[in-house]
């Protein structure tokens, strides 16, 4: 509400704007505002009161009813960005550990997916079909499978993590921005690429690695 309207509903209470009561009195700063510019701020704010004869900004025990205390959010945020870092570092690591179990579930998928598959990569190289061709498509397989359960997994921990940073702003009383790991989200997405390639390439290499007759005579 704006000043001007809070006198004219307040019925004659109040005649102007320099009668309103203030008990809290809260600054919305530019969100890309510096640090320098907003420790400049609350200088300029504190000699303010000084110099109109109130009390002084600190906050401390023996600070009269009638004083102002200048409150920066920073301050209730400094130990949360501390714990944010701990748990980004936490969450990067298990990141890693996980596609990792991912690679080795992906490479027994894969080798025995192209074992099993030996009699079509027999009949596709047999009818001229180049090895440069079969290696692409079998790629491309370990990267979809990859990067689909990768993607599925980051969908659902989003919406997982929005509902629990509403909670926490809910029950802290601290806004806060949502923001979404995009450095994990680059690091899963260039994970998936190198292991569906290191996946695919060595059983389908050494598979590739012989004449078609060679590899007709293994299947039957």
């Amino acid at each position: 509400m704006s000043l001007p309207n809070f006198v004219r509903m307040s019925n004659g209470a109040v005649r102007s704007v320099d009668e309103i009561p203030f008990s809290h009195f809260i600054l919305r700063v530019d969100p890309g505002a510096k640090g320098t510019q907003l420790d400049k701020l609350n200088a300029d704010l504190a000699s303010a009161l000084i110099s109109s004869g109130l009390s002084s900004a600190a906050s401390d025990s023996n600070e009269t009813p009638s004083g102002f205390l200048i409150f920066d959010f920073r301050e209730a945020l400094d130990p949360l960005s501390t714990v944010n870092e701990v748990l980004d570092l936490v969450f990067g690591i298990t990141v890693v550990i996980a596609m990792a179990i991912s690679f080795f579930s992906l490479s027994s998928s894969m080798y025995s997916n192209i074992m099993e598959q030996s009699k079509e990569i027999f009949i596709l190289r047999s009818i001229g079909l180049s090895k440069s061709w079969i290696r692409r498509v079998y790629l491309y397989e370990g990267f979809i499978l990859v990067f689909v359960s990768s993607f599925l997994g980051v969908f659902i921990g989003t919406i997982v993590a929005y509902t629990m940073f509403l909670q926490q702003a809910l029950f802290t009383q601290i806004p806060q921005p949502f923001i979404f790991p995009w450095e994990l989200m680059l690091v899963v997405s260039l994970l998936s690429i190198l292991f569906s390639f290191l996946a695919s390439f060595k059983p389908l290499n050494n598979l590739l690695s012989k004449q078609p007759v060679e590899i007709g005579r293994v299947i039957t």
